[in-house]
């Protein structure tokens, strides 16, 4: 490491510093500090889940126990209280912790929990608030669907002299893109296929490009209350769909699958595949309620 400016030593400023441990700041101390809590617990009986690094699994017969890290973040959830207070403990007589108690708010996502209903939900309002007001759309008229169904965008689109190019550098086209991925990755698959498609152009993206994105924000300026739901109603599962095929594939050879055709108008995917007109798009996403009823099933 170059020597801290204001720490130089005087004749051998050409000198570097070998570090004998991670220094806060530097971008390998966020992975070694992983590595460390890795092992930490994986010692006491964790075992870290394959589709994501960061959250770890505890199974016992009668018990099932999840914790997820973020660099120093750490969620606890699980149904027997007393393995909950016994790893709280042993985390804090290994690293220096600070208890947050019953978790509200992390990562942008707020936590509500309903115990009387069952029901847990995950807002991202006060996000979506500031991205709204960050791109200047917090005061433009909000739609009913986040892309038009007439809407076709294509790379004829994308800027070609470089007047044009440079027109468009002056635009947050790809912070604005990383902001909605952000919100659709956690609370709202409603904005999957909108910005699926905006996110194509994130290289050279053209005023057509950035017209769909400004849609997408008056679409999430009109629908900010809206709430990813686990509700013992709904049964599916919207993550890692890939790793789970060979699995559905032997249940359905099994026998404990059942295919059964769907009718066209009934497909409850396609909002993720296309753009709809606004019955369809409210039919299938279930935001006249303003109510999002996807399973968080584990």
């Amino acid at each position: 490491m170059d020597q801290p400016e204001g720490f130089q030593k005087i004749g051998l400023k050409r000198k570097v510093c070998r570090l004998k441990c991670s220094i806060y700041g530097l971008k390998q101390s966020s992975r070694k500090w992983y590595y460390r809590f890795h092992r930490a617990i994986t010692s006491i009986g964790f075992t870290m889940i394959e589709e994501d690094r960061c959250v770890y699994v505890k199974r016992s017969v009668k018990n099932f126990f999840i914790l997820s890290s973020y660099v120093d973040d750490i969620l606890l959830v699980g149904k027997n209280m007393e393995m909950i207070v016994a790893t709280q403990k042993w985390l804090s007589s290994t690293f220096e912790i600070k208890d947050m108690e019953e978790n509200e708010y992390i990562l942008g996502v707020k936590i509500h929990r309903d115990r009387s209903k069952k029901l847990l939900s995950l807002s991202q309002e006060t996000y979506i608030k500031r991205i709204t007001e960050r791109f200047r759309m917090h005061n433009a008229n909000p739609v009913d669907t986040p892309m038009d169904k007439s809407c076709v965008l294509s790379k004829e689109l994308c800027p070609k002299t470089e007047e044009e190019k440079k027109r468009m550098t002056k635009i947050p086209y790809a912070s604005a893109v990383g902001s909605l991925m952000y919100a659709m990755m956690c609370t709202r698959p409603d904005l999957c296929f909108a910005v699926g498609m905006v996110s194509r152009y994130q290289s050279n993206p053209g005023p057509d490009h950035w017209v769909a994105v400004k849609r997408i924000l008056r679409y999430l300026k009109g629908t900010t209350a809206i709430v990813y739901a686990k509700d013992p109603k709904y049964h599916g599962r919207t993550k890692h769909i890939d790793t789970r095929y060979h699995f559905i594939r032997d249940s359905i050879a099994q026998g404990e699958v059942v295919l059964r055709h769907i009718p066209t108008n009934d497909m409850i995917a396609d909002p993720f595949t296309k753009p709809l007109r606004r019955d369809a798009f409210h039919r299938h996403a279930l935001i006249d309620t303003l109510t999002w009823a996807i399973t968080l099933a584990l």
